[in-house]
């Protein structure tokens, strides 16, 4: 189950934002930035993020989310975080909620 949060391709970014389950459990928010704009600012040509929620805060997060399983949570990112800003306020509204994540770059 992986849901697509936001695509943005044109001649100087490719921007791609995902959601999924991993096989351990976790939800993950992975982001992929590439091309020009990304050069420029990062000097690489492509720049990794994740936000990864583990197994044991999943259950926590659908409770105070109120949605019955992992794939009404997906849905529930999807249609509350389909845009360029998605990683960042994910983050924000998880801190809001007290659900604890990492975040990592590569």
């Amino acid at each position: 189950m992986k849901r697509s949060l936001f695509q943005q391709k044109d001649a100087s970014i490719w921007i791609e934002i995902d959601v999924y389950q991993s096989e351990e459990g976790q939800i993950i928010v992975h982001g992929q930035d590439s091309g020009k704009v990304v050069q420029e600012l990062k000097r690489r040509y492509d720049y990794e993020y994740f936000v990864v929620i583990k197994k044991e805060a999943v259950q926590d997060l659908m409770d105070k989310l109120a949605v019955k399983d992992v794939e009404a949570l997906l849905d529930w990112f999807a249609t509350h975080y389909s845009h360029h800003r998605a990683v960042s306020q994910i983050k924000k509204r998880l801190e809001e909620l007290e659900v604890p994540y990492e975040f990592s770059t590569w």
